[in-house]
């Protein structure tokens, strides 16, 4: 996925060279690179302010929400257990009212 890190270029020029916008290809990114201030293509007469070495944009890999999901349901079964074990150690009219709820 590409993720834009910096949005604003701060640039130096006469008004007339002012540029819209700055084209870059990205389409041979991989993981892990990225475009930097230095990278964008600069018309004559403009001059960059912003640092050189800022990052404009990088590829990252996408994070499955779906594993982060599943941990926590792995979760719950553990503290059930733990529940029926603190249960299992109370006296028996304590736990006759959580059985009989149980059962319906």
């Amino acid at each position: 996925m590409l993720d834009v890190v910096t949005k604003r270029v701060e640039i130096e020029c006469i008004p007339d060279d002012i540029p819209d916008q700055f084209d870059v290809d990205v389409t041979e990114l991989m993981i892990g690179t990225n475009i930097r201030v230095s990278d964008l293509p600069l018309k004559s007469g403009v001059r960059v302010l912003t640092a050189p070495e800022a990052v404009i944009a990088h590829v990252v890999g996408i994070r499955e929400e779906a594993v982060a999901e599943a941990a926590p349901a792995a979760a719950e079964p553990e503290v059930a257990k733990k529940g029926k074990k603190e249960e299992a150690g109370a006296t028996p009219a304590a736990a006759a009212p959580a059985e009989k709820g149980k059962k319906k």
